[in-house]
């Protein structure tokens, strides 16, 4: 048979002074285990945190490290692509430019022609009258079109603006040059006019370029200009192509 413990109560029926001594005791003894187990925890979960953490950084690192490199791969491959494409416009550009250039192998320039001279004619008609009376030409030439430069009619005090004719054939165009570089005073309608090409004011006739070709040999202009004061000969070739001649070496530039 167990023994019955008995415990002993003072007359209010309370435990006495020991007994809630003992109490006391297991009291703090559990709360000095629970306060050990939320510690324990608490370090249990730091590390689980901390190794949560160092994974979750290696995962970005890493994908963050194969997008770059594939980023750069395809930045590397556009570059490449870019540049073919650029060599390609390039080209392109060229040969835009040279069908320009044979779309206007034909075609005149006429400058110096006051505006309202045509009296209302067809310009055509008087372009191609204008240059048989110039250049003593024995039959008009074929004019296919004529306009002046497409830009606002041009004030008093301005200079006019240009007469751009296509010659029907290639012979007459060259036939037209032939006499434009061989005639020095041009007269027409019993006006006379300037040959020369650097007047800003005057008659001259001369190919008619596109922009580009023109803006170069505009420049070639200048350069010759500066060659000129330092005993350099030079002449325009091929359209914008210029030939140097300096202390017996000859050199081109584009």
């Amino acid at each position: 048979m167990p023994k019955k413990s008995n415990v002993k109560f003072d007359q209010s029926g309370e435990p006495g002074p020991n007994e809630a001594l003992g109490s006391t005791n297991e009291g703090a003894t559990d709360d000095s285990s629970i306060l050990g187990a939320i510690a324990a925890l608490h370090a249990e979960l730091t590390l689980v945190k901390s190794e949560i953490c160092r994974k979750i950084e290696t995962e970005i690192s890493e994908e963050l490290t194969e997008a770059a490199n594939g980023s750069s791969d395809i930045v590397q491959e556009l570059e490449s692509k870019v540049k073919t494409l650029c060599g390609q416009v390039e080209t392109l550009s060229e040969k835009c430019l040279d069908l320009e250039g044979c779309s206007k192998r034909q075609n005149l320039r006429v400058a110096g022609v006051k505006e309202g001279k045509e009296n209302g004619q067809r310009t055509r008609l008087f372009v191609a009258e204008l240059l048989k009376e110039t250049l003593g030409l024995e039959n008009a030439p074929e004019i296919d079109r004529a306009h002046r430069a497409l830009r606002r009619r041009a004030g008093d005090n301005e200079p006019p603006r240009h007469l751009i004719a296509r010659v029907h054939s290639c012979p007459a165009f060259e036939d037209i040059m032939k006499k434009v570089i061989s005639t020095r005073d041009l007269t027409f309608k019993g006006g006379y006019y300037a040959t020369s090409l650097e007047s800003d004011s005057g008659y001259y006739t001369q190919p008619s370029y596109e922009c580009h070709t023109r803006a170069q040999r505009g420049s070639l202009q200048i350069r010759r200009r500066l060659g000129n004061t330092r005993n350099v000969s030079s002449g325009l070739q091929r359209r914008s192509k210029m030939s140097a001649l300096h202390s017996g070496a000859k050199t081109k530039r584009p």
